[in-house]
């Protein structure tokens, strides 16, 4: 029987677009703001929808933004071709990602600054307390209150004021993640002889809770923390490779309870929603 040749023709390019843009540096990083010469342009492999991404970087690799969308990013003068070469090699990856996505997503859940509501923290419900705070280093604190049982104490000045208040919560939520990286990540990423893995937290991923760039980083986003420490465990396990299959499925029944940053005050029938970047992005490891 004759062998089918592999299809070499190029995808159709379906739109192009040249953008200057500015990239903040995020939190942990050094970074300036630059202006960076970004071109887009989109294309077919298979069913997929591949947006192709080039710019000034020196390497290649594939992520999936938190909307599902395959995000190939490269080096300036790389062909459609070429992207969808590397499309190719890591399908199984993108299948395995856009299946998690779609399982991690519910419902958005909406927090109403009230007394009473309910946030997670490392897996327990405490109840929101707003709280007469003078510290203005420390804007959130936990207390465990031996009738009412643990409470989220959060300034109540920013009851009212939305933005501030998911800017705040979303900070303390990825200090608590990387105080947990601190005292954990290191046995549960340790290669001997090629333990150079930096373990930071992020306020900016959310839906992805992790990304993992070989032989570079391990980011956690800051809703990670609403995780319990097995949960935590498993999804650090599962994104080195390292999980079993039962505990994949505890984790991703989990998922349903993660707060990702939408609140409201309770004279407010809108969200103030906590907007998707170019960080909500889980990525492949790195291929030159």
């Amino acid at each position: 029987m004759r062998a089918t040749p592999p299809d070499t023709r190029t995808p159709p390019i379906q739109n192009r677009q040249t953008i200057t843009m500015t990239h903040p540096a995020q939190d942990g990083e050094d970074t300036v703001n630059a202006h960076v010469s970004r071109t887009e342009r989109t294309f077919k492999v298979g069913k997929l929808d591949v947006l192709l991404r080039t710019s000034t970087r020196r390497t290649k690799d594939v992520g999936i933004t938190a909307r599902g969308q395959v995000v190939v990013r490269a080096p300036h003068g790389t062909t459609t071709m070429e992207a969808a070469n590397l499309v190719r090699r890591r399908r199984e990856w993108i299948y395995l990602q856009l299946l998690r996505l779609e399982r991690s997503r519910a419902a958005p859940i909406t927090k109403v600054l009230a007394e009473g509501e309910e946030f997670h923290v490392f897996g327990t419900p405490h109840r929101l307390h707003l709280a007469d705070i003078t510290d203005a280093e420390q804007p959130v604190t936990t207390h465990h209150d031996p009738e009412t049982g643990p409470r989220l104490h959060l300034d109540r000045r920013l009851a009212n004021r939305p933005d501030h208040a998911r800017h705040t919560l979303i900070h303390w939520y990825a200090q608590q993640a990387q105080n947990w990286l601190d005292e954990n990540g290191g046995q549960l990423v340790w290669n001997p002889g090629k333990n150079t893995t930096r373990l930071r937290a992020s306020v900016r991923l959310s839906t992805a809770l992790i990304a993992h760039r070989p032989r570079h980083e391990l980011i956690l986003s800051w809703a990670a923390a609403q995780l319990t420490d097995a949960n935590l465990r498993v999804l650090v396990a599962d994104t080195l490779g390292r999980a079993p299959a039962d505990a994949l499925h505890r984790l991703h029944g989990t998922y349903r309870i993660v707060w990702l940053g939408d609140v409201r005050t309770p004279a407010t029938s809108c969200a103030v929603p906590h907007n998707a970047t170019s960080a909500n992005e889980v990525s492949a490891p790195t291929s030159k």
